[in-house]
């Protein structure tokens, strides 16, 4: 997967391995969205302690946060979800709770963050940028949330989340039909043994 890399100073040095994908809006345009997400001005407010591992803006294109070395942040924890409000049954998957108090761990520290570049919570995706969203996840290969399945306060995300779940779906099947035409099935036999497998 290639990568544009981007500089930020925005995130804490903490390594943990990266278990799920949780999917933003900036509410925003590019690139002022993105000189956002990595500014780090001396006088920051809350609502600018925001970062993530990756962003997409609507022409296209995957940008990846680096530190100033140009090592990748992948596994550090950048500044994205870490309130917890009211999470859906999705987010109760694969959130984790402190053992030693019960209450929730910063998602943050277990999560993977993109924010994709929208100006309100009512913008369509583009095509290249969903095209683009979909490669990510394919690389990452972990279960991917919403923002506002861990903060219910967020926008909405359905419309997102669905499009790409139904493109690595049918991007899934089409491997699966192709592998079975190599092992000497039909492209009918294939999908008919698809389907039958699935119900099972």
């Amino acid at each position: 997967m290639k990568t544009i890399p981007q500089i930020t100073t925005k995130y804490t040095n903490i390594v943990q391995k990266k278990e799920y994908l949780v999917l933003h809006r900036t509410l925003g345009n590019y690139p002022s969205d993105l000189k956002w997400l990595v500014n780090n001005k001396p006088n920051t407010t809350k609502d600018d302690e925001i970062s993530a591992q990756f962003y997409i803006p609507p022409q296209g294109g995957i940008y990846e946060m680096v530190d100033q070395r140009g090592n990748s942040l992948r596994n550090k924890s950048l500044w994205h979800s870490g309130k917890i409000f009211n999470p859906s049954e999705r987010a109760r998957k694969v959130l984790k709770k402190k053992w030693w108090d019960g209450q929730w761990e910063n998602p943050n520290y277990r999560s993977t963050g993109v924010e994709l570049s929208a100006r309100t919570k009512n913008t369509i995706f583009k095509e290249v940028q969903m095209r683009d969203l979909v490669i990510l996840a394919r690389e990452l290969d972990i279960p991917i949330i919403t923002h506002f399945d861990i903060d219910s306060r967020k926008p909405l995300m359905e419309d997102w989340l669905d499009e790409l779940l139904k493109r690595l779906s049918e991007k899934q099947l089409n491997n699966w039909i192709l592998n079975a035409i190599d092992n000497g099935f039909t492209e009918q036999q294939a999908i008919f043994l698809h389907n039958e497998l699935k119900d099972i």
